[in-house]
């Protein structure tokens, strides 16, 4: 990254009130939010058919200098520019969106491809140094959590202002997916308070770093893709 302090000025960080920013969960959380906050999720450029650069000085100069927004490749490209810069280890990882689609678990394969782009991020926990991993993701606009989701506890639900999330085993091998509580069916009788719920899928991934090659052909299919 060419300018981490303009980064996270842009994200509403001063150093002054926060110098050190150990290279932990808080901090992890504190840069999600911040930039999930201060800069928005557009995909402009997209309605407009102009093709979206996701190499790190286009997407430095668009996000930070020139502040305006972006979509999940570009806001997701940012942020792991900026948690490199300040020390973190992080894998890239290729998504398919599950949300909204249909089931395909009695399909041959996947219906959907490899269209959305996550970070998982390695933390190293005093004092035995052993390591968590944690789902990081500021791009997939109106249903993830901007908190890390634990990637160690299981399918234990954690629980964050956004929602309640969970991490499952995917119906296709080796994946993980993602999943969101939500109201199956509201309910409108005024005497019983409880709402059926019900786990959805937002995404899911494998454990397998994403290659630069394979995420401009991902980002440029999405951003070119007529139904997207």
């Amino acid at each position: 990254m060419k300018n981490v302090e303009k980064y996270l000025s842009r994200i509403g960080l001063d150093r002054e009130d926060k110098p050190a920013l150990p290279l932990d969960r808080a901090t992890l959380a504190l840069l999600m939010a911040g930039q999930s906050r201060c800069i928005a999720f557009e995909n402009i450029d997209i309605v407009l058919k102009k093709k979206i650069s996701i190499s790190p000085s286009d997407v430095e100069k668009k996000l930070v200098d020139d502040q305006r927004g972006g979509y999940c490749w570009e806001h997701n490209t940012l942020l792991r520019m900026a948690l490199e810069e300040l020390g973190y280890k992080v894998m890239p990882v290729m998504c398919r969106v599950r949300w909204g689609q249909a089931d395909d678990s009695d399909c041959e394969g996947p219906n959907t491809p490899f269209d959305h782009l996550a970070l998982i991020v390695r933390i190293q926990t005093p004092p035995d140094g052993k390591s968590n991993c944690f789902l990081a993701d500021v791009g997939f606009a109106g249903t993830n959590s901007i908190h890390p989701i634990n990637l160690g506890i299981g399918d234990e639900q954690q629980d964050f202002p956004e929602g309640l999330f969970r991490v499952v085993t995917s119906k296709h091998d080796d994946f993980h997916v993602i999943e969101l509580r939500v109201v199956k069916k509201k309910n409108t009788d005024p005497e019983v308070d409880e709402q059926e719920q019900e786990w959805r899928p937002l995404y899911e991934w494998r454990e397998e770093s994403a290659p630069w090659v394979d995420q401009e052909c991902s980002n440029w299919y999405s951003c070119t893709y007529p139904t997207h």
